[in-house]
């Protein structure tokens, strides 16, 4: 099946992979177990970090991104910040200082607090990107229930990263395997050269249509 002499090493290697997969068919499901573990436990972590956020700055920190946008356009004079509210810049301070008798007098001034001017452009940067993240790990979870719950989906993807393997192959391969080895070809796919993982995926073919023979009788 290697259409070029050369490289008959690389395409025994994928015919040695294929038989790996065969020999190892349906012993893939707690690789595949940790893994979607932790695409759910990336989400729960993003989420984990927004209320945990929200909580310290008072319940005002899931509407911050929001509430930004919402109020920038407006006139400064009339509008009401929400970032004065969980930031503010401006604060009553008291001053101890000597008066000319020596006694201590107390002095009530405003104070600007610059800290405040840094931290208010830092979280409004973690609230976008903690949303952007969220949405790509909530993306990614629907897109894994897909694969698991859809073998369709997953014998379509097989047939989009491998263009050059015939499609009856991909489908018999697809209907063959769980997900968890589905998995593992995908990987597969997106790592080998397209020729080597068509040579790969013909032998895995006729080694499941082996074994489902043997079956049989």
């Amino acid at each position: 099946d290697c259409p070029i002499l050369e490289d008959s090493a690389v395409c025994q290697k994928a015919v040695t992979v294929a038989r790996y997969v065969r020999a190892h068919i349906n012993m893939h499901g707690r690789y595949f177990g940790a893994y979607v573990t932790c695409e759910i436990l990336n989400f729960v972590n993003v989420i984990g970090q927004i209320l945990l956020t929200d909580a310290f700055l008072g319940n005002m920190f899931t509407t911050l991104g929001t509430d930004v946008i919402s109020h920038h356009d407006l006139d400064p004079e009339v509008r009401n910040d929400p970032m004065v509210w969980a930031f503010p810049r401006m604060t009553k301070c008291t001053f101890h200082l000597y008066g000319s008798s020596g006694d201590v007098m107390k002095h009530d001034a405003l104070c600007l607090l610059a800290q405040n001017i840094i931290n208010e452009k830092i979280y409004i940067f973690a609230w976008f990107w903690w949303v952007i993240l969220a949405t790509i790990t909530a993306v990614e979870l629907v897109y894994r229930g897909l694969t698991v719950f859809f073998p369709i989906v997953r014998e379509k993807l097989l047939m989009y990263r491998a263009r050059v393997t015939d499609r009856r192959t991909i489908e018999m391969v697809a209907k063959k395997v769980r997900a968890s080895d589905w998995f593992l070809l995908y990987l597969l796919s997106k790592n080998m050269n397209p020729v080597h993982y068509r040579v790969f995926m013909n032998e895995l073919a006729k080694e499941l249509e082996d074994e489902y023979g043997k079956r049989l009788l």
